[in-house]
């Protein structure tokens, strides 16, 4: 019986192939949006994630303020009561960065400093370029390469500086870019190395600039361009291969407080807490996107209550006609309760096709990718199809309800 009402609905569906497009539309759409949300979100969590796991476990970043806190379980999230304390004047100094590369967990540490002024080659400004003030440890820490030439001590307080591979490139062509000069708030720097950049978006992410496109100046030499502030920006460092990262953040931690008067005004970032913020972050934007996109299920549902309710009234001869040579009410019920179930699920089905042919289109006209899984399109078509029975509840039942005799006499 179930499969003779599914091709009755089938039938059904395809006799009248105009209006059904239109009653699918609203679950088409609805379907579609979640599903390209869902998709965009878990592609975007999974890039953000094989980035920073790029990075290595190992690696810690020192941020100043009090700002991430953590619940019972261990998880991070933001500390709401300190956040603007990231904003305010940093309180991490070069003290903190010696007492971080001495620890013998530590196995290299470095300070990030930016620095406002204006590059300058042959007398012109170069576009895009920051400047930062760092030291020697920087291409260790952040798994960076010199493809020519060499870092300088953080502490010189000498007018040289290292670039990204690309300003070089920009700059100096196919020549050699060490030894070459570029100016920096007018006055002349000599370039001593270039520094190649690997997983450089994962980076940049992490120090809040393009790595190909800095200039890195001694921290000695920075603190003269910011009003003789040694104060720290950032301190990345990484973790020995047979430490403990948790070990090693504690006692660090521990350091520093003191180091600090017995204020913690500075927080630890470790790379899963790093993970454990994306997942939160995406996982929250992509529901409440879905949760929007989702309203276009109800409108469709309502869609196809609407429409079952016109075919019961048109077919109401129909009706009587079955009941007349033996139909029960569950027969007429289940008839159009599928109809109104297969009208939804095919609309489902065309949804997640349309979200396909988006996502893909997305990927290939951009750098950003989704993920596909066959949970997502799963759930989506099996709500879809859910929506289709509770919207067909009513026209059914009402269906079923039908006197055969005034049915028959319908006009």
């Amino acid at each position: 019986m179930i499969w003779q009402n599914i091709r009755l609905a089938l039938k059904t569906i395809r006799s009248n192939k105009l209006r059904s497009t239109l009653t699918m539309l609203g679950i088409i759409i609805g379907v579609s949006s979640v599903t390209t949300v869902i998709s965009l979100g878990n592609g975007f969590k999974q890039q953000i994630q094989g980035e920073i796991t790029g990075l290595g476990a190992n690696l810690v970043s020192v941020s100043p303020g009090n700002i991430f806190e953590r619940d019972d379980d261990g998880n991070i999230a933001l500390n709401d009561s300190n956040f603007s304390s990231a904003f305010g004047v940093s309180t991490l100094t070069i003290k903190d960065l010696n007492t971080i590369k001495k620890d013998k967990g530590v196995a290299a540490a470095t300070g990030v400093v930016p620095v406002s002024g204006i590059v300058e080659y042959k007398e012109k400004p170069v576009k895009g370029a920051a400047l930062v003030a760092t030291d020697s440890d920087l291409p260790a820490v952040l798994g960076q390469e010199l493809s020519r030439g060499g870092m300088f001590d953080g502490d010189e307080d000498e007018n040289i500086a290292v670039i990204g591979a690309d300003l070089a490139k920009d700059l100096f062509g196919s020549r050699d870019a060490v030894t070459g000069i570029i100016y920096v708030r007018g006055e002349k720097f000599i370039v001593t190395g270039v520094i190649e950049s690997n997983n450089e978006q994962a980076v940049s992410q992490l120090t809040g600039f393009d790595l190909g496109r800095t200039v890195y100046i001694p921290l000695a030499r920075g603190a003269t361009y910011n009003q003789g502030s040694t104060n720290l920006q950032e301190i990345d460092f990484t973790v020995t291969e047979d430490a403990e990262v948790d070990t090693v953040v504690e006692r660090l931690e521990a350091k520093l407080t003191k180091n600090h008067g017995g204020q913690k005004d500075f927080s630890f970032i470790k790379q899963e807490d790093i993970l454990s913020l994306t997942d939160t972050f995406t996982s929250i934007a992509t529901q409440f996107v879905a949760a929007i996109a989702g309203i276009s299920l109800l409108v469709g549902g309502i869609g196809i209550m609407n429409i079952m309710l016109v075919s019961v009234t048109e077919r109401t001869r129909e009706i009587g006609l079955r009941k007349a040579i033996g139909a029960s009410r569950t027969h007429v019920l289940l008839q159009f309760l599928i109809e109104s179930m297969l009208l939804s699920a095919i609309g489902g089905l065309l949804g997640v096709a349309l979200a396909y042919a988006a996502v893909g289109a997305i990927t290939i006209f951009t750098d950003f990718s989704g993920a596909f899984d066959i949970v997502t399109i799963l759930v989506a078509t099996g709500v879809s199809a859910i929506v289709g029975i509770v919207a067909g509840l009513w026209p059914a039942w009402q269906a079923a309800r039908k006197d055969p005799i005034k049915s028959l006499r319908h006009e």
